[in-house]
């Protein structure tokens, strides 16, 4: 192994999706500073578990690395890929919420088509914060706030993690959603990118 490599065996990360995988790497960077670009991927298994490893390198550096997720959450029923079925484990519900409004803010600079994706990727982050609550709940439940000091939120802050904020934030991600509206039954969506 070169210096500039760093392919590491390490323990995976629980995935519920590969978009959730491919935004957790986009998230990361190099001990340089720099940010990583998708090499390629691959399915693999530890033992039963079967993993995704993302290979990427440094766009600064050049330094090679491999994330390797857990995929048990959806690996194996094509009805599980792309449906979130549980709260993550890589992001709480704060850093969910954080990342969204990153996303929001940044779509207002934008025009057409892209500030339609930084809009998708603020939704798809408020549908992950949303796993955190129950049906009928306003405040997030269980260990979602894992991240955070103490694994808690100040009582003064919890306004601003309640359902109701959350909401309001699906309010403006709207545009970036595929119309669930059929006229003379066709698909509304024709317009919306195919990926």
């Amino acid at each position: 192994m070169t210096e500039a490599e760093d392919r590491k065996s390490e323990t995976p990360l629980p995935a519920n999706c590969v978009e959730e995988e491919y935004l957790y790497v986009s998230m990361q960077v190099c001990d340089c500073g720099g940010v990583y670009e998708h090499e390629g991927q691959a399915l693999t298994r530890r033992g039963q578990m079967p993993c995704d490893e993302l290979h990427v390198h440094c766009a600064q550096c050049g330094k090679q690395r491999t994330f390797v997720f857990d995929i048990s959450a959806f690996f194996g029923d094509m009805n599980n890929y792309g449906v979130i079925v549980r709260p993550s484990r890589l992001y709480d519900v704060v850093e969910w919420l954080g990342l969204a409004a990153l996303f929001i803010r940044d779509s207002q600079t934008l025009e057409g088509e892209n500030r339609r994706v930084m809009l998708a990727e603020a939704d798809f982050c408020l549908d992950q914060a949303l796993m955190f609550y129950k049906e009928d709940g306003d405040v997030p439940v269980g260990d979602a706030f894992f991240h955070q000091p103490d694994q808690k939120i100040a009582r003064e802050r919890i306004e601003l993690v309640s359902k109701k904020q959350v909401l309001k934030l699906k309010e403006r991600t709207k545009v970036a959603r595929p119309s669930q509206n059929t006229e003379d039954g066709e698909d509304s969506n024709r317009d919306w990118p195919q990926t």
